[in-house]
């Protein structure tokens, strides 16, 4: 997760500590093609490595962007994107400032943070990965499987993080407690794995969503919450 201001010129320094050669291709900034495609295409020269290798994007739009590994583009077990090597750009605007919206100092990077911009109101900002599905095994060495039918449950993952509902099953055979408002509560089971998106009442707020899969179609929904106003429809 990296966030720059617009028009900064964005070098980054890639190391691969790998058996594999790995690189790292960005979507939607613009670079040049012969070295910081991230990708062995055509003619092009490889940017892809098995060392390491400097890349320079420009940030020349703002918005998320989001990059990946492109040495290996496949959507199997065996590929990289799947386990995760993706990240991404948040251009903010010019002179924007990012801070830690727990402590208050300014950090560098962090999916969450409060952005202070120069004469416009700050405004929180959560970064949220989706994965594709995941091929995991219980610490038993098997399949997960879903107590209430017996068959093998998926796994999804948000922000490298996970929590399926086979963790969160009922603590009772009472209907009432089937519920979203119990299942999908701190209060009864704790806060889940993946990062809470926290505000106070009347915080302004923007939610960055990257989907991180190559193989599946994820969809966002925030249950109980009305989107009363479009940001580009001011």
């Amino acid at each position: 997760m990296l966030r720059v201001n617009l028009g900064d010129i964005v070098k980054v320094k890639f190391r691969n500590r790998l058996n594999r050669r790995l690189s790292i291709h960005i979507q939607g900034l613009a670079y040049d093609v012969e070295n910081s495609d991230g990708t062995s295409t055509g003619f092009n020269k490889d940017s892809t490595t098995s060392g390491e290798i400097e890349y320079t994007w420009y940030a020349d739009t703002e918005g998320v962007f989001l990059f990946h590994d492109m040495a290996d583009s496949r959507s199997s077990e065996e590929a990289t994107n799947i386990h995760g090597l993706f990240g991404a750009v948040i251009v903010e605007p010019p002179g924007a400032k990012w801070f830690h919206p727990e402590t208050g100092e300014e950090m560098e990077s962090g999916l969450m943070a409060d952005i202070y911009q120069p004469g416009k109101p700050a405004f929180r900002e959560y970064t949220v990965f989706f994965h594709d599905e995941l091929e995991i095994l219980d610490k038993n060495g098997n399949t997960p499987v879903d107590h209430r039918t017996g068959l093998p449950s998926s796994t999804t993952a948000i922000s490298y993080r996970s929590e399926p509902m086979r963790n969160r099953m009922p603590m009772s055979h009472d209907p009432a407690d089937s519920g979203e408002d119990i299942s999908m509560s701190s209060w009864v089971y704790g806060d889940p794995a993946p990062p809470i998106l926290r505000a106070y009442v009347g915080d302004p707020a923007k939610i960055r969503l990257i989907h991180g899969g190559i193989k599946e179609t994820h969809v966002f929904h925030l249950h109980n919450h009305q989107w009363r106003r479009e940001a580009e429809t001011e």
